[in-house]
């Protein structure tokens, strides 16, 4: 099947569907939205939502240039996904805040985020707990400081016109296609489900695995049944190519943990505390503003930080509005971007524990920074339109 026509009526489609947020789902129930309480980084009393207002202006207490360049791990190549780090750089953030630049490393299937931390090549990586967990748990000294994403992003995407995957028993017998990056989350998946799992012609399985990537193509051709995906990317591009997604959410199956981490090693938070301060500080200036302008943000990553990949600029723009949806809560108005509450922390921890994974809250996360940095500086805390 084919994209949309560069007709009047489906432009205005296409624009209706952005308006929903990007993600037009046939079934699977919502993600999981966790209420407040006993939050871990303390913010201003609840505010109701109000419209977006502009990013905060934070007086520059860094002198220029202090923290020299340092490096940040991606998870992926350079979509969307990071329009925050983009908006940090472009709009100059960082070097207010003392770097003389922040290189933003494209993630691909030879380094894991939390190889790159420990090894020392990227002092910050975005990655989410499901991977960062085990690697903490086998030993390595990483912390997760702060989370972009409120919800779980992970599902499973298949499509109405093929094997509409719709509940968790469906996946028996079904074919998967899993990106190499995300096997361990797809096995924790498994695990936490009580499926037996593992690659076709290799004995008898409750589901098959064939390996994937982030383009969907194989499944619309029916090539395998379903695909490890993220909701903001996957059902908006299915949508995009005119299929009917169908999304079995994590969040939606029991499994609620966050994504888009924020992880470092303990020994930065021991020797460089301030530069990992002032370096949430932009970011939380740099997904301010890409919150508030999708158009700016979809721009940039198909001009600029992601030019060469072949973007196009409305399913990128349908994927930010889409990926606003795992951002923003009530919470966050409360508390902050970036701020996890007590029960967001112990809900990751025990559904980590349910994917096999046991690790104490403690070993995982420290939001102490974010706590000392919201406290300094309460005027960061700018509430948004949250998405209907």
């Amino acid at each position: 099947m084919t994209g949309f026509p560069a007709s009047a009526g489906h432009e205005f489609d296409r624009r209706a569907f952005l308006r929903l947020g990007g993600v037009g789902v046939l079934a699977v129930g919502g993600l999981a939205v966790l209420a407040a309480c006993s939050p871990v980084s303390p913010g201003p009393s609840s505010t109701p939502a109000v419209p977006a207002t502009p990013t905060p202006a934070v007086p520059a207490t860094p002198t220029p240039g202090q923290y020299g360049s340092i490096a940040v791990q991606l998870s992926g190549i350079k979509t969307i996904e990071f329009a925050g780090e983009y908006l940090a750089t472009t709009n100059g953030y960082y070097a207010t805040e003392g770097f003389t630049s922040v290189d933003l490393i494209a993630g691909d299937d030879a380094t894991t985020v939390e190889a790159a931390l420990t090894s020392g090549s990227a002092l910050v990586g975005l990655s989410t707990p499901a991977l960062t967990a085990p690697a903490v748990a086998a030993g390595a000294p990483l912390k997760i400081i702060g989370s972009i994403y409120q919800k779980n992003p992970f599902c499973f995407l298949s499509l109405k016109e093929h094997t509409p995957i719709a509940k968790v028993s469906d996946l028996k017998g079904k074919v998967v296609g899993v990106p190499p990056g995300l096997r361990a989350v797809f096995q924790g998946f498994c695990t936490a489900k009580g499926l037996t799992s593992g690659e076709r012609g290799s004995g008898r399985f409750d589901v098959y695995v064939v390996p994937a990537d982030d383009d969907i193509t194989p499944l619309e051709h029916g090539r395998y049944d379903a695909q490890l995906s993220s909701l903001t990317r996957g059902p908006v591009r299915a949508t995009f190519d005119g299929y009917l997604p169908v999304v079995l959410g994590f969040a939606a199956s029991g499994l609620p943990f966050t994504a888009a981490t924020l992880t470092v090693t303990q020994d930065s938070i021991d020797t460089q505390r301030d530069l990992l301060k002032a370096f949430l500080i932009a970011e939380i200036k740099g997904w301010t503003d890409a919150i508030n302008s999708l158009s700016k943000s979809a721009d940039l990553a198909v001009n600029e930080f992601g030019k060469g990949l072949k973007l196009d600029l409305f399913e990128q723009t349908s994927e930010a509005a889409a990926q606003n949806r795992l951002i923003l809560t009530d919470d966050v108005n409360e508390n902050g971007l970036l701020a996890m509450t007590r029960e967001l922390v112990d809900a990751s921890v025990a559904t980590l524990a349910a994917m096999g994974t046991t690790v104490a809250a403690g070993d995982l996360f420290d939001l102490s920074l974010l706590e000392e940095l919201y406290l300094d500086h309460p005027e960061l805390v700018v509430p948004f339109q949250l998405p209907s």
